[in-house]
């Protein structure tokens, strides 16, 4: 929902919402079944990003013509499937970091069964640990993680210059 992006009263998130989706690419038939699995399977699967977020996703990606994305946060592994959908033409990598031993394991589920370990990496433990160990530069970096630490984590992507000259830092509810 819109609530968090812009300051509308819930009525008009919703129908904001409504439009957006309404007028938006729909997600791919892998993504709504990853979607309805999670959302089956975890309380909290608000959490997750919506479709709605998963179609600008894919749309960004796309119109960067990104080659490489860092998520930080994966979750179930749903915007790393809409990454990687979204990149098939650039074989973008992906590196996506997650801490909780819960969604390690619904992340590596999403990567098996719908295939994308070839481009796809899930580095497990604290973001800001695993942020130190990367090189190279990100074309877009996706930060979805605890709240408090998204000061952190952007200041470490910009500190150590993973975000390429062109690129872009997403925050999820930031």
């Amino acid at each position: 929902m819109l609530t968090s992006v812009l300051s509308f009263t819930p009525d008009m998130a919703a129908t904001v919402t409504d439009y957006c989706t309404k007028n938006s690419n729909d997600v791919s038939d892998n993504m709504k079944e990853l979607w309805d699995w999670t959302v089956a399977v975890f309380e909290d699967a608000d959490k997750m990003s919506s479709p709605l977020q998963g179609a600008t996703m894919k749309f960004l990606a796309e119109l960067l013509q990104a080659r490489r994305i860092l998520e930080i946060g994966c979750y179930s592994g749903y915007s790393a499937l809409a990454w990687y959908e979204s990149t098939q033409k650039t074989e973008a990598q992906i590196i996506t970091l997650e801490l909780d031993p819960k969604m390690i394991a619904a992340s590596r589920r999403t990567l098996d069964k719908y295939g994308l370990n070839d481009r796809v990496t899930l580095i497990e433990g604290p973001a800001q640990q695993s942020i130190e160990t990367l090189t190279g530069t990100f074309d877009i970096v996706f930060v979805d993680a605890n709240k408090d630490g998204y000061q952190t984590y952007v200041k470490q992507i910009l500190d150590n210059k993973l975000l390429s000259p062109h690129g872009m830092i997403m925050c999820d509810n930031g």
